[in-house]
């Protein structure tokens, strides 16, 4: 395997810059240019040296004529990182030196023929994989730290890059054992039908298909979707009302399109923010001008088409976009109810009417547009209990346009987290394992289906053979080279 070579810190000045390498050679490559402090400390004793960690003071040579004071670590197979020899170069954060010594590196292994070449995005901590010093899930949780945005999350991902988050993948792997076992007497039953060998009873099978499903669907929320990371946080309510505005003055920037025309927004858009260490994913949805009775029934497109009010917008365009916005809500750990406060009372007690606590998620009631209306807002946060006694909610009056409001709606968002009504902990999973688990948990639920069915055996065979190969892949114990190509081309260079 070739020798690779990158710059393993931010680019930019500073006073002190990484560049590392990794394989069989780099050892012998990096010490061609170096020149220890002390002339005891020769090439040939660091080579032939059995420690498993060293620290070498000295220079590193840049040009012919250029040298640059540099500390060399030295890390010996396979107690690195990747379990190749590692070197790593810690010298003067110069941008012009480094990529001078990196083209210095470069040459003097091609005219001395030894394999060095760039390293890939993500490659060192691929050759950690690959080698066995880290699983899947860790390797994927290193990307998790780089992009981490809350302590909250870091510490997780940390955890998780660490092998503390084992615990889970410990659990994982023991299912997919057990589900592996299932699967083998179910196809040696029925490979063997004709021989002596008795088929799985039904009752076995259908009990041990729901003991797995029962097992997954613990990482599950109410709403029946993988828990993911950020605090989904759904903007909603009539159109016109403000959303994206609101939503576009939370985020600081213009994140979405905003017009004075109602029906600007037609799909959901989100983006992440962070407040007070919370991690909040806002999703800026479609306005909706009547909703269902029973918020939290699936829409019929068909029996509830909204106009299309002169805008020339298919009605099947509308009734997706009245969908798309009813599941955002449904899905959202916390929902914003956007009101304008121009709005008739008939038509904001019509909306209201229908929020009832068991149907949704915690809801803050946002009153937007407050400053066309300072001095006699039609809502008062005492009056909501008259319009439906069920139904307490904090009120929060905002302007979009004069940013008023804000800081108070931002408090509000983190007052319903502290308080508990809205869970805040990372998810363990990242999107392509939490996609992976809700096939898996498809996959038993197909197979449970088969077997309460009484349909023949070879279906829910097939089913369970889907399952444990999606659960393989989360664990990391079936993998392919796309989906190895597709996880690791995420990382930056150096990593």
């Amino acid at each position: 395997m070739d020798t690779i070579v990158a710059l393993a810190s931010p680019g930019g000045n500073s006073p002190r810059a990484i560049l590392k390498l990794s394989g069989g050679q780099a050892l012998q490559i990096v010490l061609e240019l170096f020149v220890p402090e002390r002339p005891s400390e020769g090439q040939k004793p660091i080579a032939d040296s059995q420690f498993k960690y060293s620290c070498l003071k000295g220079k590193i040579l840049v040009e012919e004529d250029t040298c640059a004071p540099c500390l060399l670590y030295v890390m010996r197979a396979p107690h690195s990182y990747t379990r190749e020899d590692v070197v790593e170069v810690h010298t003067v954060g110069s941008p012009p030196l480094l990529e001078m010594l990196l083209e210095g590196l470069l040459s003097r292994a091609r005219k001395s023929g030894r394999a060095l070449r760039l390293a890939e995005p993500g490659e060192f901590t691929r050759r950690a994989f690959l080698n066995g010093r880290i699983d899947l899930s860790q390797a994927e949780a290193v990307l998790r730290i780089i992009r981490s945005r809350t302590d909250a999350e870091l510490r997780l991902a940390a955890r998780c890059a660490s092998g503390g988050g084992d615990e889970i993948s410990r659990t994982l792997k023991e299912t997919q054992g057990r589900l592996a076992e299932l699967l083998c007497l179910l196809e040696l039953s029925l490979d063997f039908s004709d021989q002596d060998i008795e088929p799985l009873p039904q009752e076995t099978l259908k009990s041990r298909l729901e003991t797995f499903h029962k097992e997954l669907s613990c990482y599950k929320k109410e709403d029946g979707t993988i828990k993911q990371g950020g605090i989904r946080t759904v903007f909603y309510g009539p159109p016109n009302a403000g959303k994206s505005s609101l939503f576009n003055a939370l985020l600081g920037r213009p994140r979405t399109i905003t017009s004075p025309h109602p029906g600007t927004t037609r799909d959901t858009v989100e983006a992440a923010l962070t407040l007070r260490g919370f991690s909040f994913c806002l999703v800026d949805t479609a306005g909706v001008s009547h909703w269902p009775s029973a918020l939290g029934r699936q829409p019929n497109p068909e029996t509830r088409r909204p106009k299309a009010e002169g805008r020339g917008l298919s009605g099947d365009v509308e009734a997706l976009s009245v969908v798309k916005s009813q599941e955002a809500v449904e899905t959202s750990d916390l929902a914003l109810l956007v009101l304008d406060a121009s709005l008739p009372k008939t038509e904001t007690i019509d909306l209201l009417k229908y929020l009832h606590p068991e149907r949704i998620h915690p809801t803050i009631l946002v009153i937007n547009k407050s400053d066309l209306f300072r001095n006699a807002p039609p809502l008062e946060p005492l009056n909501l209990k008259l319009l439906n006694p069920g139904v307490c909610l904090p009120v929060v009056y905002t302007s979009a346009l004069t940013g008023e409001g804000l800081e108070r709606l931002g408090h509000e968002m983190i007052r319903q987290v502290l308080n508990g009504a809205v869970d805040s902990t990372p998810s363990p999973f990242n999107s392509r394992q939490r996609l992976l688990l809700e096939e898996t948990l498809e996959a038993l639920g197909r197979a449970l289906g088969c077997v309460r069915q009484s349909a023949p055996q070879e279906l829910a065979a097939l089913e369970l053979r889907e399952a444990l190969d999606k659960l393989g892949e989360v664990c990391g114990t079936i993998t392919s080279d796309d989906i190895l190509g597709r996880i690791f081309s995420q990382f930056c260079i150096g990593k």
